[in-house]
């Protein structure tokens, strides 16, 4: 009862808090102030405080998921290189910095790819941790990763299917976790809020079906894990969408 009354509230507040559908990706970026808009990176820009005491950082359960499939994809012991990681649409690295204390056994070798618009407000402080680099464009094809992560970021970009591809072409293991998956015959496009009224900024993204999403995989890659992300939901007119998490293995018999 209690669950289908939030569901109620947040498909009547979608229009200016939450998300709407929108006809398609070009309709919903014309109507959005965009990733890149002032709103969004001042949104950014206030976590940057937090991060200069890492250790302090507050536990997220979502992690927890990640954690588990980082220790499944490695096996690491003291004598290995870094683990190598590709950090899609990372932000300040924040993962980083929980995986050091999540898995202390273990060493990183962490690249973060984000926007130029993103790149330009990381501090100095970041940019100088061992361990921990930033970039804004898309690795070369003859690079590798030992993992290439992408939590909640897929949805955000024009191609998602190609982002995908590319991260599975460069890595042994892909992690895509807070991922939102529909019942959807079709993928469609939304407008997110996270502020009231645009406060925090508004940009397109994609709601996947569930279907569509695991048959484009099914001759690409091999879904070794996979779990619920509740913390994580969408409410698009009225339906409630709970986003998932994957840990998925490249097909490296078949073309990507």
């Amino acid at each position: 009862m209690v669950k289908n009354l939030k569901v109620l509230i947040r498909g009547l507040l979608a229009p200016v808090i939450g998300f709407s559908l929108a006809k398609d990706w070009q309709t919903a970026k014309l109507k959005t102030s965009g990733y890149e808009g002032d709103a969004t990176l001042d949104s950014l820009a206030s976590r940057i405080e937090s991060l200069e005491t890492p250790e302090k950082l507050p536990h997220d359960e979502r992690l927890v998921e990640i954690a588990k499939a980082f220790r499944d994809s490695t096996k690491q012991d003291k004598d290995s290189q870094p683990i190598r990681v590709l950090d899609i649409g990372g932000s300040f690295g924040e993962h980083f910095f929980h995986l050091q204390k999540l898995m202390p056994a273990h060493s990183f070798d962490w690249t973060v790819l984000e926007t130029e618009g993103h790149c330009s407000i990381i501090p100095e402080f970041l940019t100088s941790i061992k361990g921990l680099r930033f970039i804004s464009k898309s690795p070369a094809s003859e690079q590798h990763f030992d993992i290439a992560l992408l939590s909640s970021v897929i949805q955000y970009v024009d191609a998602p299917y190609d982002l995908l591809t590319m991260a599975l072409h460069i890595s042994d293991s892909v992690i895509v976790n807070r991922l939102p998956l529909s019942p959807y015959a079709k993928d469609k496009v939304a407008i997110q809020r996270p502020g009231l009224l645009g406060s925090k900024g508004s940009y397109p993204v994609h709601i996947f079906s569930e279907t569509v999403f695991t048959e484009y995989l099914e001759p690409i890659a091999e879904i070794s894990s996979r779990w619920m992300v509740p913390q994580d939901s969408a409410v698009i007119r009225f339906k409630y969408i709970e986003n998932q998490g994957f840990l998925l293995k490249p097909r490296r018999n078949t073309s990507v």
